[in-house]
């Protein structure tokens, strides 16, 4: 369950920083496109892991980036 427990931070620190550079880097008309494109990204990735969590079913991210380990 600790494994579990590290994928979730570490798929929120991803989009974040995914977040943060479109921020940054995009003209500013196009930061709430992005923006509501994160939010349904970010649902994307999280609803599947919360229902095999809950079922006590290992999960892993796609795309993962394992910044805490």
């Amino acid at each position: 369950m600790d494994q579990l427990a590290k994928e979730a931070p570490n798929d929120q620190i991803r989009l974040g920083v995914i977040l943060l550079a479109c921020w940054n880097f995009a003209p500013e008309a196009w930061f709430p496109l992005i923006l509501s494109s994160y939010l349904i990204v970010n649902t994307i990735f999280t609803v599947p892991a919360m229902i095999a969590t809950s079922k006590g079913k290992p999960f892993r991210y796609w795309l993962p980036v394992r910044l805490i380990e």
